[in-house]
């Protein structure tokens, strides 16, 4: 780490690459800050200078991308559980899509390198794609969400990535996340805009599994 050892990483930084490598791709700065920064009188300039020891040490990447401003997300748009009735996917089609009315703005992201991934046992390497952006971004307010809520079932948060890794989704699609409560698995997937059809092969695919799950 050309020189840097790994004993200078503070509590906060431990926890900031943990998220970023086992939990969620994408963090925004605004995100970050608000989570970790929140005494600080400036938050953003404060956290920018400290993840800049981050990127440094190689272990953050950053750019700056066009995403959509966050909306709202209280509640998820639908959820089903096996057994449960089919939702209506034209309805639930037009909820999705009639979020998006704000123009994106310009959004600094940070993720999480290689180096970073094998430093916490998780993953890195993959900066976002511009098309992507304000899913991943969305995907891990959801997350922080459950932490700020449900630390215990966010604790069980197993990421697109590492499904992957179990083995999960080879040949088909595969979730946003997944979390365990009460014995069951459940998936939470981030809607964004999609259509009918892709909502009905969405509860395909988790009927299928036998998984309940939240679009939001």
């Amino acid at each position: 780490m050309r020189g840097q050892k790994t004993s200078i990483l503070t509590n906060r930084d431990t926890e900031i690459l943990s998220t970023l490598t086992k939990r969620v791709r994408v963090l925004s700065e605004l995100q970050i800050a608000q989570r970790w920064w929140t005494s600080s009188t400036h938050a953003c300039s404060s956290a920018r200078r400290s993840l800049k020891r981050l990127i440094d040490a190689r272990l953050l990447a950053t750019g700056v991308g066009m995403a959509h401003p966050l909306i709202s997300l209280e509640s998820p748009v639908v959820a089903w559980t096996p057994g449960s009735p089919v939702p209506d996917a034209e309805q639930t089609a037009y909820r999705l899509q009639s979020r998006w009315s704000l123009a994106p703005v310009s959004t600094r992201w940070f993720s999480a390198t290689r180096r970073a991934g094998s430093l916490t046992g998780g993953f890195g390497g993959r900066t976002p794609r511009a098309s992507d952006l304000a899913h991943d971004i969305h995907l891990a307010q959801l997350y922080m969400r459950l932490e700020g809520k449900q630390p215990r079932v966010a604790a069980t948060w197993t990421s697109e990535t590492e499904l992957y890794t179990l083995g999960m989704g080879r040949n088909k699609r595969l979730p946003d996340a997944m979390v365990r409560e009460d014995d069951s698995w459940r998936v939470i997937e981030f809607g964004g805009a999609y259509s009918s059809d892709k909502v009905r092969a969405f509860h395909d695919f988790c009927s299928d599994c036998g998984l309940g799950y939240e679009i939001w």
